[in-house]
Formats: C-alpha cells, sequence, structure tokens
C-alpha cells in the first residue's frame, strides 16, 4: 500500500491529466521543439554509426594498426565515450547559474561542435599517422557522451509524461541510421583512397553542424502545452502548430 504522503511526493510535479488523457500523436509530431530533437538526433547517430561501424576499418587500413591491435583501439574511444556520459549528466544537474535552456544548447553545441571539428581534422589525416588519427577518433566518439545533457534531455523536458513516444522514435531514428550509413558510406567509399575518406568525415561534420543548429534554433526546456492543460502561455517552439491559428 502506498500511503497519502507516498503519493503526493510521486505525484509532484507531474500532470494531473497524465493518468487519463492518451497520448496526443498529433501535437507531438507537429510541435517544432520536437521536431528539432529528431532533426538532432538524425546528424547525431548518422555520425555515430560511422564511427562504430567503419572506425575499425579506418584504423586498420589507413591508420595501419596490425589486426590484434585494432580492436583494442577502436574500444577505447567507446570507453571514453561512457565515462563523458556520466561526468555529462552529473554536471548538468548540478550547474545552475544559467538557465536550463541555455544548458540544452551548450552541451549539444560542444557534443557535436566538437565532433565535427574532430571529423574535419580527421579529413585530412595522412596514411599511417596512427597516433594522431586514433586521438581525433577518440575525441570525436567521447564527445557523444554529452548528448544525453543536450536533445535527449530537451526530449523528457518538453514532453514529460510523453517522453516515451519521443524517446522511442530517436530509437527509430538510431536503427534506421544502421541501415542508412553503410548505403551512404559505401557510395562514398568505393575503394577506400583517402579522398573518398576526406569526403566521408566532411559531409558527416556538415551533417553534425547542421543539425545542431537547427536543434539549438527550436529547443526549450519548458513543457509543451499538451503536457498540461493548465498551462496557457507558451512559445511557438513547442506549442504544435496546428494551434498556432487559434493562438493570441
Amino acid at each position: 500500500m502506498v500511503s497519502s504522503y507516498e503519493l503526493a511526493d510521486i505525484n509532484r510535479g507531474k500532470s494531473l491529466t497524465s493518468i487519463k488523457n492518451s497520448i496526443p500523436y498529433l501535437q507531438i509530431l507537429t510541435t517544432p521543439t520536437i521536431l528539432g530533437i529528431w532533426i538532432g538526433a538524425v546528424g547525431c547517430l548518422l555520425a555515430l554509426q560511422l564511427m562504430q561501424m567503419f572506425s575499425p576499418l579506418y584504423i586498420r587500413e589507413v591508420l595501419q594498426y596490425s589486426v590484434q591491435k585494432t580492436g583494442f583501439a577502436a574500444a577505447l574511444p567507446v570507453l571514453f565515450q561512457c565515462l563523458v556520459k556520466v561526468v555529462a549528466g552529473y554536471s548538468s544537474d548540478q550547474i545552475r547559474s544559467i538557465s536550463e535552456t541555455t544548458k540544452l544548447r551548450i552541451y549539444n553545441s560542444v557534443s557535436l561542435g566538437a565532433s565535427a571539428l574532430a571529423f574535419c581534422a580527421l579529413a585530412f589525416v595522412k596514411k599511417g599517422e596512427s597516433i594522431c588519427g586514433i586521438v581525433l577518433i577518440t575525441l570525436a566518439t567521447a564527445m557523444f557522451g554529452l548528448i544525453g545533457a543536450g536533445f535527449v534531455k530537451c526530449a523528457t523536458l518538453v514532453s514529460r509524461q510523453h517522453s516515451h513516444f519521443v524517446l522511442a522514435n530517436i530509437q527509430n531514428i538510431w536503427c534506421s541510421t544502421m541501415l542508412i550509413c553503410p548505403v551512404v558510406v559505401s557510395f562514398l567509399l568505393p575503394t577506400g583512397a583517402m579522398e573518398e575518406w576526406r569526403a566521408v568525415f566532411l559531409i558527416h561534420a556538415g551533417l553534425l553542424l547542421l543539425s545542431n543548429a537547427v536543434f539549438c534554433w527550436l529547443a526549450t526546456a519548458k513543457p509543451a502545452p499538451w503536457t498540461d492543460s493548465s498551462i496557457t502561455t507558451s512559445s511557438k517552439k513547442n506549442t504544435p502548430m496546428i494551434s498556432w491559428g487559434f493562438t493570441v
């Protein structure tokens, strides 16, 4: 049995309509901030798939590591990414001197921006420059750990009790990039020449910067009006586009 005090503690900060109302699919799908979150996810996850799927090939063929060392070199960036995730989550919760929306933009921009810069640098790494190459791969992969305090956190803040639907679609994007990335990279990388690798990295860097710009433009930490019927004032960013004509 749950006491009245425990129930009040559980429900604190939650919408009273969250238990009764069904998921407002159309409102969610037409909310600019949610669309910005998903666009940010597309750029980020495509680049992340590039690292996960093709970094072993790059390490072996371009950086010229041995087969034995390639496995360790490919796993090292993921280890650093896990550490960055922990630091990102903790630091984001502890920083209170700036607004939540600003924090979302900063963490997302550092994550995707730093990874994009690392990709640009990787595009000009020469064959056999093993140390420089692995450092840049590690930097690019590790910085993706900051997205937990970027568009992922934004999804939970804006959609609240409906965050499972928004986050599930991020997972759908993740699954889609598993299919899209190999096709795109195979098209851009038919022979494995250095010029082809350069194009791969620069294109993905551009996608990172573009998707981050869209996310930062549409990001907000305020809950959307479809999370709580008592919300009467909200910005257009987190208001469904289908209701714009009816707002004052």
